[in-house]
């Protein structure tokens, strides 16, 4: 099954910009629809047809495509229109791998979705990368894996390790994909459901009087924390941000292109060799 990959920096950079994502998600549609990322026209009904657009929104959205460079118009001597989706990742950079059977419709809430997955899997790939290095370097078996690992850690990280780092709350998801909660609430419902990441529920019981805990309910303290309140248990909790772990990672480094540092080293060996 064909593959298309999605950058990661440029699903944030479309997720930021209201046009930019609109153009962004015509350029991810002609992939997912056509093989070879082109799609061949005589006019412009004729291909706002294919697209599933009325005419007017598909030249809205073919211009924010082409502005932005997602997209590029190119003619031939029969005077045949080509609409050519550019490559929407960087070499040699982390990238989501998707499949075209994996978006049942392809409008522009759904693609939109699909980015928010790229951006949390992403983060949450992040967050347990910054875990199990911060592990080695406690943990390690040998000084020269301790070593590694610290040094690997500092490069991670611009402050020293905390606890905090470990978890992924909603407000930083919200804030990462420019989306609300309810969004951001679906896009973790899916990629649990997918088995793509687990849940970890956190928790931490809190003193109320057991008086008090005769009906469930909850509240925000002064400092925002949500406490749920358990008549059952008679008993308040603070929720805290979940955890999350990778099960199955979609992200990447893309192999494809040419890398720059190779080129750099070649440069120089040419360069001293004369």
């Amino acid at each position: 099954m064909h593959q298309i990959r999605i950058g990661i920096k440029q699903a944030k950079i479309a997720l930021g910009d209201k046009n930019r994502l609109v153009g962004f998600c015509f350029a991810l549609k002609i992939k997912f629809l056509f093989r070879a990322s082109d799609l061949h026209f005589r006019s412009t009904n004729q291909a706002a047809k294919v697209m599933g657009y009325n005419k007017k929104d598909f030249k809205q959205y073919l211009d924010l495509s082409v502005k932005f460079g997602y997209c590029r118009i190119e003619t031939n001597k029969f005077g045949v229109k080509r609409i050519i989706a550019n490559r929407l990742y960087d070499s040699f950079q982390y990238s989501y791998k998707t499949r075209r059977c994996e978006i049942a419709k392809l409008t522009l809430p759904q693609l939109r979705s699909l980015l928010c997955d790229v951006v949390v899997s992403n983060k949450i790939n992040v967050i347990e990368n910054v875990s199990n290095t911060h592990c080695r370097a406690v943990n390690g078996n040998t000084i020269k894996s301790v070593r590694s690992a610290k040094k690997t850690e500092a490069r991670m990280l611009e402050r020293p390790f905390n606890e905090k780092y470990t978890s992924y709350s909603y407000t930083s998801m919200m804030k990462d994909t420019c989306s609300t909660r309810y969004q951001v609430g679906k896009t973790i419902k899916k990629l649990v459901k997918s088995g793509a990441v687990k849940k970890i529920v956190q928790c931490t019981e809190v003193g109320i009087d057991a008086c008090a805990c005769t009906n469930n309910w909850h509240y925000y303290d002064a400092f925002g924390n949500l406490i749920i309140i358990s008549a059952k248990y008679r008993k308040g909790q603070l929720r805290c941000a979940n955890k999350y772990k990778v099960l199955k990672s979609q992200v990447s480094k893309s192999k494809s292109g040419t890398n720059p540092k190779i080129i750099e080293r070649k440069m120089k060996w040419v360069k001293n060799r004369t």
